[in-house]
C-alpha cells in the first residue's frame, strides 16, 4: 500500500511524503501539505557538498541571483529521490489528516508519523522522532522573487520552539496511560498490548 509519512507537531501538519510503488522499479515520492499541493517542485536540500542539482521544475537550477542554487556549497538542491509525477489524494485523505492531526495533539513535539490505508480504515506503519536524522528534505515554496526558500520546515519547527519555549518544535506532554510502563515490558507484552489495544482520540 501507498505510505503516508505526515512530518508534525502541536497538532499542526508541515508536510506529507507519499511513497507509491515501493518494492518495484517505478518506486516514487512525493512531497505535499494538508491541502495536497506540491512541496517538492524545487529538489530536495542538504547541506552536503556532494549532492547537486536535479530532477527540478524551478528556474532556480540557473538562477545564480537565488541564494541557494547549485553554485552554492551549502544548502545545494540535489536529486535524492525519483519524484511522483502524478498523484491524487485518495478519498480517505481527510481521515489520514484528521488522524495525524490528533495523534500530534496527544505527542505534541516533532515527529513523523507513518500511516497507512487498507479498505478504508487507518493503520499505523510507525513513529519517528529524528526523520532523516535532519540531515536532508525536500520541502520548499517560492519566495516572491520566484526563488526555491528551503527554510519552510525551519520555521515550522521554530514556530513550535517559541509557543513552547523548548527545541522540541511542539509541547511536551505526559505520556499517553496506554503505553505507561512500556520500557519496562517484555518484547512479548508490547506486542500483545498493541495488537489488543485500540486507541481512541480525544
Amino acid at each position: 500500500p501507498i505510505d503516508y509519512k505526515f512530518f508534525v507537531a502541536d497538532g499542526l501538519i508541515e508536510s506529507v511524503a507519499i511513497v507509491a510503488n515501493r518494492g518495484t522499479s517505478q518506486l516514487c515520492v512525493a512531497m505535499v501539505d494538508e491541502n495536497f499541493e506540491r512541496l517538492d517542485a524545487n529538489g530536495c536540500f542538504s547541506n552536503r557538498k556532494k549532492y547537486f542539482i536535479a530532477n527540478s521544475t524551478s528556474p532556480q537550477e540557473k538562477n545564480i541571483s537565488c541564494p541557494v542554487t547549485r553554485y552554492k556549497e551549502d544548502g545545494m538542491i540535489f536529486n535524492f529521490q525519483k519524484r511522483c509525477s502524478d498523484m491524487v489524494p485518495p478519498g480517505e485523505w481527510h481521515i489520514l489528516v484528521d488522524v495525524a492531526k490528533r495523534a500530534s495533539n496527544i505527542i505534541g513535539i516533532y515527529f513523523r508519523l507513518d500511516l497507512y490505508l487498507y479498505r478504508g480504515r487507518v493503520y499505523l506503519g510507525e513513529a519517528t522522532f529524528l526523520p532523516t536524522f535532519g540531515k536532508h528534505h525536500c520541502v520548499s515554496k517560492l519566495d516572491d522573487k520566484g526563488c526555491a526558500d528551503p527554510c519552510v520546515k525551519g520555521r515550522f519547527w521554530k514556530r513550535g520552539n517559541d509557543a513552547h519555549n523548548n527545541i522540541e518544535g511542539g509541547p511536551i506532554t505526559d505520556e499517553p496511560d496506554c503505553i505507561k510502563g512500556w520500557k519496562d515490558m517484555t518484547s512479548q507484552k508490547q506486542t500483545e498490548l498493541v495488537m489488543e489495544t485500540s486507541l481512541t482520540f480525544p
